[in-house]
């Protein structure tokens, strides 16, 4: 039996409380006042915004919003941790994972334009599969929980910001590269699609120039 979500976000709060991390408001929009950093729920339901005690580090340390994910990486492993009390561990994919994190935005990919093609899903399994040397069995666990994710997550930052932490410039190109071919999939590309590339290559910091490249290249394969 999967433990109730809330009960433990309000053990991670309190744990977060007892690091002199305070949460001082919650909202849907994400606004932060200053000096103050918004971390996206690994529910996706929300997002918390925190302020830092100074006897911690200085408050502007996460002004920086590429340090958020850290402290949901704490929610992640907490949750972890009280399964184990309840037999449950569900998840096989951790939330800062890459290869859930690039999997979740190829899935986004797929749906942006309300219609997923067989050619879309065939191809997404064979990438993943390929790209991460899994079984047929994990492929299709991650799939199932990047669905998930992209569901639950309320923007694309949750899943670049570990990409770009995570990966090299190269290892980056290859992600956008991944990302194109799923486009290409079903011979067509949307208008949606194109400016989800162009927002995804943005925030892992890829240049116009390497996107375009990648994308003609792609084009090229479907063809």
């Amino acid at each position: 039996m999967t433990m109730p979500e809330h009960f433990i976000k309000e053990c991670f709060f309190g744990v977060v409380h007892a690091a002199s991390l305070k949460i001082v408001s919650v909202n849907a929009s994400g606004h932060a006042a200053p000096h103050q950093a918004v971390a996206t729920s690994t529910t996706g339901t929300a997002r918390a915004i925190y302020s830092v005690s100074a006897d911690i580090c200085p408050s502007q340390a996460l002004d920086d919003i590429a340090n958020a994910p850290y402290v949901f990486s704490m929610f992640d492993t907490l949750k972890t941790f009280l399964n184990t009390f309840t037999g449950d561990d569900e998840q096989h994919f951790s939330q800062t994972d890459p290869r859930l994190a690039a999997a979740a935005l190829l899935v986004h990919t797929i749906s942006i334009d309300g219609v997923v093609a067989d050619e879309e899903k065939t191809l997404l399994r064979t990438v993943l599969q390929s790209k991460y040397a899994l079984s047929a069995e994990e492929t299709d666990e991650l799939i199932a929980e990047a669905g998930t994710a992209d569901k639950e997550a309320v923007d694309l930052y949750g899943f670049t910001s570990i990409l770009k932490r995570s990966l090299d410039e190269e290892e980056r190109l290859d992600i956008v590269a991944m990302i194109w071919d799923i486009v290409y999939a079903d011979g067509v590309v949307h208008e949606f699609e194109d400016n989800l590339v162009w927002r995804i290559a943005e925030l892992m910091g890829i240049s116009s120039r390497d996107r375009m490249i990648l994308k003609k290249r792609a084009g090229k394969l479907a063809r």
